[in-house]
């Protein structure tokens, strides 16, 4: 158990809140209560609404549920009672964690050993501003891709809910899509750092191999299904993944040329290769499609 700052508490604890049902009407309710307060002279009202949520919901909830709890009938639940008054001080903290038959790694346990859990991509629903003085900001759903340092455990005292710290790749500058339909990060290019936490459910596990082409970039896959004993002990165990699987991969259907060149590599769709043999073969392919893609555009096809 480790003792934590107040700050990364509040991070970690508006995660939990924002992906509770039981918490959203008071979020509404919050939310109403801030537009009614935007001071006249404010010029970017959505902002300021959406910044003064953030500094302030966690102690507005704890209050509001406190006095509900006072009167009879109250009908708040133990879960949200919980939520609301927080969770302790002292977070537990993990190299390793399995969510949904998946096992996911912090990045300096990653860094020790030769197969990758760390990498991770969420789809959140955000709003968008161009720069500080934006007045007209947008809300959407974006992908983010990054890398987990921590893995954390809440203690609600009824209840644990994990979540993991990550770092998080910079969308304006760090991510892009090449002309093979590949998505590219790099991974040195930091944002959305007031951001760090995600509930470990929200996560999809990606993996990271770097561009051959341009070490400084990492392309993006999917990361193909894993075979592991999961056990009171974890025994460290090779990975391995089924050419079916890597032939199911949304990155790879897009390319007939991948495909043509991973079963030309192994013949046998059922045979398993390990992960880093895995990487071989897509930087193989990658190269094959970039000098094929060079050729046809020196015909002029």
């Amino acid at each position: 158990m480790v003792t934590v700052s107040k700050l990364e508490l509040d991070q970690a604890q508006l995660v939990v809140m924002n992906n509770n049902a039981e918490v959203q009407p008071y979020i509404t309710d919050h939310m109403e209560l801030l537009q009614s307060m935007v001071p006249r002279n404010q010029k970017n009202k959505q902002k300021w609404v959406a910044d003064q949520h953030r500094q302030t919901f966690i102690g507005w909830l704890r209050n509001t549920i406190i006095a509900k709890l006072n009167e009879p009938n109250h009908g708040v639940s133990d879960v949200l009672s919980r939520i609301a008054l927080g969770p302790t001080f002292a977070v537990a903290k993990h190299e390793a964690y399995i969510v949904r038959g998946k096992r996911f790694h912090t990045k300096s346990r990653d860094d020790a050993r030769e197969v990758q859990n760390s990498g991770i991509r969420i789809v959140a629903e955000t709003m968008h501003f161009a720069s500080a003085k934006d007045r007209n900001p947008v809300l959407g759903t974006m992908t983010y891709y990054g890398v987990i340092e921590e893995i954390w455990e809440l203690n609600y005292f009824a209840f644990r809910i994990p979540l993991f710290k990550c770092s998080w790749v910079d969308n304006n500058v760090g991510v892009k899509t090449d002309e093979l339909g590949f998505t590219l990060v790099d991974l040195s290019k930091r944002g959305s750092k007031n951001d760090p936490f995600i509930m470990a459910s929200q996560a999809a596990q990606v993996f990271y191999i770097s561009d051959p082409a341009n070490d400084k970039w990492s392309i993006v896959l999917s990361t193909p299904e894993r075979r592991f004993l999961e056990a009171k002990r974890m025994r460290r165990m090779p990975t391995y993944v089924t050419m079916t699987s890597l032939l199911d991969n949304q990155f790879l259907s897009n390319s007939w040329e991948l495909i043509v060149t991973l079963r030309k590599t192994t013949p046998n769709t059922l045979e398993t290769i390990s992960m880093r043999e895995y990487g071989s073969i897509l930087r193989e392919a990658r190269i094959h499609c970039g000098s094929r893609m060079s050729a046809d555009n020196r015909v002029g096809l």
